[in-house]
């Protein structure tokens, strides 16, 4: 079994290929879990995401309004949508009721089996497997790739501006435009890739130094034809200086 090591950031730890195969076994089979089971666990758990204002845990701020953020169409029929890093599936739910067909993907199985159990409950059909980014081995594009909070997991350093503009920080940046070459690839001709990045500098000073082209700058180097910065959402305020994050849409060449 391959061991599970951390990530750059060591914020996390990413599953061996042999943790991957049980968990997602095991996933495959939650649906056999009896409906009191279900609802106890899904009840006690601390959530990541804020399903609604009294979601256990969840100190971000509302879901829903990063969800306002990302600007979908109302209407997703025949579109396909891949969530990566989609925790307790919030995002994945969305989409689905919009009527897209949907793949959520995360490291963690407890928020997988999370994300399948409220899937369920919803009578919402939404793919859920483990995986690890950018090693998902998909075969497939998709016409949404939504990337959230993610990619700043996978250089040494969450501030992902420094990393942009400091030369101390080079293979990281290397590794960075790797993994959005990853998400272009992933991107079907004609879709639109979401990605989140971490904005978190208490003073005023430091917050008016970013320069949010030189993301969509990158966006572009990597082949997506348009980029465009969406903002920031409406965090907790208690927690704004901690998960501040900008959120912004790149566009793939059309057929």
């Amino acid at each position: 079994m391959t061991p599970r090591t951390c990530t750059p950031s060591g914020a996390y730890t990413t599953p061996g290929e042999g943790t991957l195969r049980l968990a997602n076994l095991l996933l495959s089979g939650s649906g056999a879990l009896p409906e009191f089971a279900v609802n106890h666990w899904l009840r006690s758990r601390a959530y990541y995401q804020a399903f609604d204002e009294a979601t256990r845990g969840a100190r971000q701020g509302q879901s829903t309004l990063k969800w306002r953020m990302m600007k979908l169409p109302p209407d997703l029929h025949g579109k396909s949508v891949l969530d990566i890093g989609c925790a307790e599936g919030f995002f994945c739910l969305e989409a689905a009721r919009l009527g897209a067909s949907v793949t959520g993907v995360d490291t963690g199985f407890s928020s997988l089996l999370c994300a399948r159990l409220l899937a369920r409950r919803a009578g919402l059909n939404v793919r859920y497997r483990m995986g690890v980014f950018p090693r998902l081995n998909l075969g497939a594009t998709f016409d949404y790739v939504f990337c959230l909070s993610v990619l700043h997991h996978l250089v040494s350093t969450k501030d992902i501006w420094r990393v942009l503009s400091d030369p101390a920080y080079r293979a990281d940046l290397e590794r960075l435009r790797q993994n959005l070459q990853t998400l272009r690839s992933l991107t079907s001709a004609g879709g639109v890739c979401i990605i989140e990045m971490p904005y978190e500098y208490a003073d005023e000073e430091s917050r008016a130094t970013v320069d949010f082209l030189r993301f969509e700058r990158e966006l572009a180097g990597v082949g997506f034809a348009a980029t465009e910065t969406l903002g920031n959402w409406a965090h907790a305020v208690e927690n704004r200086e901690k998960k501040d994050r900008i959120l912004y849409a790149a566009h793939a060449t059309g057929a």
